[in-house]
């Protein structure tokens, strides 16, 4: 068995941080600047879009390395142990997150300049027409139905990756369940599938989410490929990577995630990655740390942050679009304030041991009633 050394597990960290940074500028620059001077954009994106690949291939690396420190513990799976951590990871911060969304969208209309829910007309070619959702929308969100069910609520749409990476959790977690519990494992893949199968990005993406699971076995069985066959890897997929740009420069998307040159990017560049992944955990090569701090907040930053965009967008509008100086300006300034705001909130939504004692709290004091 190989374990993550505490110098891998600080070079991980620093790399989701740095990705949560990454898709952080990324969203200011969509909402503040793109309206005024948009033909930088989709050199943007390309960092943004390969940041929340990252997420994914990190997801299942670590998801899988739960599982399968889980099954060695016990001697066989606790999908029980599973989804309560992967329950108590996600929720605190979503909830959070929810009640935030839900309060700037029932607040814009005292604030914004039109009286209403809607941005004030422009020929600006803005990220979102105003914070507008709805009751469905946001349980849907909650219950990650959106983009199967539902639709993404509008105010905070890096919710569609939330969605998916649990459906991830979900599979991974019924998969291993398969061999003691067959029937019921059997019963609810099927469900799932039928839940999920519609969604042509959702299957795409798995790929590097199943990337990250089985780097995991192999690390966890002390089992990895040779540095030579991964650097011969990872030159093959930074070839591939950029002819995925080039077709995104080049080609219009088609009707369907099939013909998405995006999605294509997205994946091999979020298979690149796990290579690079695989090279840390051999020890070949080495990621600075420098952003892994930022790793203590990375994922309440990555669904607080569009929200609070939104809302500084439609108070200041008219300030924010009338120059590029201005532009920068709050869009810095926002930046700022959405990692000082999730940086407050991670202390208590992402603090494992500070939730799971109020939960026990919790539970005696309803069993002592």
């Amino acid at each position: 068995m190989s374990a993550i050394t505490p110098h891998q597990a600080r070079q991980l960290d620093s790399v989701r941080g740095l990705s949560s940074l990454i898709v952080l500028v990324g969203h200011a620059n969509q909402t503040f600047i793109t309206p005024i001077e948009s033909e930088h954009s989709v050199f943007v994106g390309f960092f943004t879009q390969f940041a929340v690949m990252v997420f994914f291939a990190l997801s299942g690396f670590l998801v899988g390395t739960s599982i399968f420190r889980n099954i060695e513990r016990n001697q066989h799976f606790l999908i029980g142990k599973y989804a309560y951590d992967r329950a108590l990871r996600i929720y605190p911060p979503l909830i959070a997150a929810t009640f935030l969304m839900v309060l700037i969208w029932k607040i814009s209309p005292h604030i914004f300049p039109s009286g209403t829910y809607l941005f004030a007309e422009t020929s600006n070619q803005l990220a979102r027409t105003g914070i507008t959702t709805n009751t469905k929308e946001i349980f849907g969100s909650l219950l990650f139905l959106n983009g199967f069910k539902t639709t993404t609520p509008g105010p905070n749409g890096p919710l569609w990756s939330l969605s998916y990476e649990v459906w991830y959790y979900i599979f991974a977690g019924l998969l291993f369940m398969l061999p003691r519990r067959k029937l019921l494992a059997i019963i609810l893949l099927l469900t799932a599938i039928y839940l999920t199968r519609k969604n042509q990005q959702f299957i795409m993406f798995s790929t590097v989410w199943a990337a990250g699971l089985v780097l995991a076995k192999y690390h966890h069985s002390g089992r990895l490929p040779s540095a030579k066959r991964m650097q011969m890897a990872a030159t093959s997929l930074t070839v591939a990577t950029i002819l995925t740009m080039v077709c995104v420069l080049k080609l219009n998307p088609g009707h369907s995630a099939w013909l998405t040159p995006w999605n294509y990017f997205m994946v091999v560049s979020g298979i690149w990655f796990t290579v690079i992944l695989a090279m840390v955990m051999q020890g070949a090569i080495s990621l600075p740390t420098c952003f892994h701090k930022s790793a203590t907040y990375s994922y309440t930053l990555y669904i607080v942050h569009f929200p609070i965009m939104l809302l500084v967008l439609g108070t200041f509008q008219t300030t924010i679009l009338d120059s590029i100086e201005n532009a920068v300006l709050v869009a810095t300034t926002t930046v700022l304030f959405c990692v000082i705001i999730a940086a407050i909130m991670a202390k208590y939504v992402e603090n494992k041991k500070l939730l799971e004692t109020h939960f026990k709290t919790l539970s005696l004091q309803m069993t002592d009633k």
